[in-house]
């Protein structure tokens, strides 16, 4: 199942720059983890939400988005940067997405338990 989810991924990102430069501000992978998980929540509940207009979908999205930022305390042009990054590392981002993975396996396991 991991393998399906990150492969339409690692496609996307294989065809981008290979400059191998490191940013200033570089997250760490388990910071891109924690924070990749967090955004992928969010936007899954806007997807469940089921707004009458992209748009709206879209605005909200971006105030989640926000706030998860501000949250773990990390500007987006470092996340932008520190992607850009990994992206050209496709085995660095591939052991990132499968952390992400684990990771939301996991928030969802405890959500289960709790119902």
């Amino acid at each position: 199942m991991k393998r399906l989810l990150l492969t339409p991924l690692l496609l996307l990102f294989a065809c981008s720059n290979n400059s191998n430069s490191k940013p200033d501000n570089l997250l760490s992978k388990e910071q891109m983890v924690d924070l990749l998980t967090d955004l992928h929540l969010a936007e899954a509940k806007i997807q469940t939400l089921n707004f009458r207009s992209a748009d709206s979908g879209k605005v909200a999205y971006l105030q989640l988005e926000e706030q998860v930022f501000a949250n773990h305390k990390i500007k987006k042009k470092d996340y932008d940067s520190s992607f850009s990054y990994y992206n050209k590392n496709l085995a660095e981002l591939n052991e990132i997405y499968e952390k992400t993975i684990d990771s939301i396996g996991m928030r969802q396991s405890k959500m289960t338990e709790l119902k």
